[in-house]
């Protein structure tokens, strides 16, 4: 586990912890000598393994992504297609502590441009959020965002 922004006053102080590996923004004070609160672990996040902005075939396809939490395993990743339900996907094995899983649903898309949105759950019941708060260098960002898919 990365240490927090307390321990950080008795750490030696440079540009990496103090400038560079910061949370700057308008929802973040600074903390001297930081600039912000110090970057310390990483966020649940999910991946789709389709190429962003990209383009595939109108055929049936099995969808794949993997999910990651810092705090345990994923419990659960939902999907949802062009805004509609958000649906279960399927976890893959292994599923393990602090460590990527991948999972996947099956998908029979028909030509047009498509929107993929997906959320990941872990044990704690940690979720990704809808939005993250602005920080002037993107860390930390794993809001469920909408990929693009072109399907011809």
């Amino acid at each position: 586990m990365g240490w927090t922004h307390n321990s950080f006053r008795n750490a030696l102080s440079s540009s990496w912890n103090t400038d560079t590996y910061v949370l700057i923004g308008p929802d973040y004070k600074p903390e001297p000598p930081a600039k912000g609160p110090v970057l310390s672990s990483q966020d649940l996040k999910s991946a789709l393994e389709l190429p962003w902005d990209g383009e595939v075939t109108a055929e049936r396809r099995l969808v794949r992504g993997r999910s990651w939490s810092p705090s345990g395993k994923i419990a659960k990743v939902a999907y949802s297609l062009n805004q509609g339900n958000w649906q279960p996907a399927r976890l893959r094995e292994p599923n393990i502590a602090a460590a990527w899983v991948r999972w996947d649903f099956d998908w029979e898309p028909k030509p047009g441009k498509h929107r993929i949105r997906v959320r990941a759950t872990d044990e704690k019941g940690n979720a990704q959020p809808e939005r993250v708060p602005f920080n002037q260098q993107g860390y930390l960002y794993n809001a469920v965002v909408d990929h693009l898919i072109t399907v011809t």
